[in-house]
């Protein structure tokens, strides 16, 4: 089938698929709407509930058919998000620059005209995808979340606004899917519904009656095309009732399906790539090199928890040319890589888990765990700062960076750590995973969880020493 033109999509997105006349007026029909389709408010919430913890690079969002760009404009003023958005109506999109500058954000919104099914066949990745309340553009939910998947993050997501038939009801709409249909290829796309909205504010009744206004104006304009003005009518006047009264409307929030993979074969398999991963986008190189300036200048012994490549220890080892290391890891192709990389320092590595390795007591100076505890739930890390603290000398220290939850970041940091840890048993559940084994999945806590569990170990002082974004350094005295 031939590719609809872009005069076609934009009709068939308004609703009116019939009659692309009605193209070049739609500006002026819809001059007294500023939100067209998808409540800003709405994805507002979704991203801050759903953004990723780890993200250290400068957020973005592509809005795929923006309208007038208030989604983009008003995200990026609550949430400093870099917004690309595009849509094939010129008007609109002078309206959406005007309109980024009146918010102050024109550095951080980018607007262009164009066909979005051609323009994203060149588009680098983002954080979020908005395909909001333009229909099947792209095609069916298969063909559109297989296309828009290219172009996300790893942890990237998609928000469509769109409606489905409830599985119960008996009606019928050439364009609008049963639910059960629509989550069926989305399952197929390897994508997951997390997250829906179908209480979104409307007042359709005001809506219709600007509508009313403006094409009643238009027919006094322009008489030989009332037929023209009142079938466009008609047809949103239908879509309403549809909406009022036999389909739902959703805003709904797609992902990447997530298979959890055990914690030794998740690390051994991304070996090679694991010092990329992190310099780059989990706490950047500054946290890293910063943790020797906290040592004690007597260390002399140090543990360290989940050591990996030991990014960590260049700077250590500058500092403290002598000292003796011991290194626990699950994974035995990351130590290889250490080994190889510190041949002549004092190491001893273990391919063990740490929860489960005697650490002994009183034999360290420093105790360091560096993006690796976000994994585990209060319990276990409660059970294992005991044993920390226990390992350490009297005047020791236990060095925690990590990515953590903060007022910094979220307005309810325990909602999202709740969140984190609801999510992974869901998927433990979901995918038949024992409980006695463990798989990678972030759960990261809160700060003030952090410090908690750290006093109650034995602590007599936690402090954080270094923010970027999510990733914190605390420092506890033993």
């Amino acid at each position: 089938m031939d590719m609809k033109t872009l005069e076609e999509s934009i009709a068939a997105a308004m609703d009116c698929a019939q009659d692309t006349v009605i193209v070049p007026f739609l500006p002026y029909i819809l001059q007294d709407f500023w939100e067209i389709g998808t409540p800003p408010e709405v994805v507002i919430n979704f991203v801050k509930t759903w953004r990723a913890a780890t993200l250290q690079h400068a957020p973005s969002l592509l809005d795929l058919g923006c309208g007038k760009g208030a989604v983009s404009v008003k995200l990026a003023a609550a949430l400093k998000y870099n917004c690309y958005g595009i849509d094939g109506i010129s008007e609109f999109i002078e309206t959406s620059k005007a309109k980024a500058r009146e918010y102050g954000v024109d550095t951080l919104c980018r607007f262009e005209v164009g066909d979005i099914r051609e323009k994203i066949k060149s588009l680098d990745k983002f954080d979020f995808i908005i395909l909001g309340a333009i229909g099947q553009v792209f095609g069916n939910y298969y063909t559109t979340l297989t296309t828009l998947s290219e172009h996300l993050n790893p942890d990237g997501m998609i928000i469509i606004n769109d409606a489905y038939i409830d599985d119960a009801s008996t009606f019928q709409h050439s364009s609008v899917l049963y639910r059960r249909e629509l989550l069926k290829q989305v399952g197929q796309a390897g994508m997951e519904l997390i997250d829906e909205n179908t209480d979104a504010p409307t007042d359709s009744a005001e809506e219709f009656e600007n509508l009313k206004k403006r094409c009643k104006e238009l027919m006094t304009k322009h008489p030989e095309k009332t037929p023209l003005f009142e079938n466009y009518l008609q047809t949103q006047a239908d879509e309403y009732e549809a909406l009022e009264n036999q389909i739902t409307g959703s805003i709904m929030v797609f992902r990447r399906k997530s298979v959890l993979e055990e914690m030794s074969i998740f690390f051994n398999n991304r070996a090679p790539i694991y010092e990329e991963k992190h310099l780059e986008h989990i706490g950047g190189m500054e946290s890293k090199q910063i943790l020797a300036s906290f040592f004690p200048p007597h260390t002399k012994t140090m543990i360290d928890f989940g050591i990996g490549t030991g990014l960590e220890l260049e700077e250590i080892f500058k500092r403290f040319p002598e000292i003796e290391v011991t290194g626990l890891d699950v994974a035995e192709n990351m130590l290889h890589l250490l080994q190889q990389k510190y041949p002549d320092r004092k190491i001893h590595s273990f391919c063990e888990n740490y929860l489960h390795f005697d650490f002994g007591n009183g034999l360290y100076d420093v105790a360091l765990s560096v993006m690796s505890l976000h994994h585990y739930d209060h319990k276990t890390k409660a059970d294992l700062y005991r044993r920390i603290h226990n390992s350490l000398n009297h005047n020791g220290i236990y060095i925690e960076c990590d990515y953590m939850l903060s007022e910094h970041e979220y307005e309810n940091p325990q909602e999202k750590e709740d969140l984190y840890f609801s999510e992974f048993e869901r998927l433990k559940k979901e995918q038949c995973l024992s409980d006695n084994r463990e798989y990678h999945y972030d759960t990261p806590c809160t700060v003030s969880n952090q410090r908690k569990m750290l006093l109650e170990a034995g602590f007599t002082n936690v402090r954080e020493v270094w923010r970027k974004n999510n990733t914190v350094i605390l420092v506890a005295d033993k």
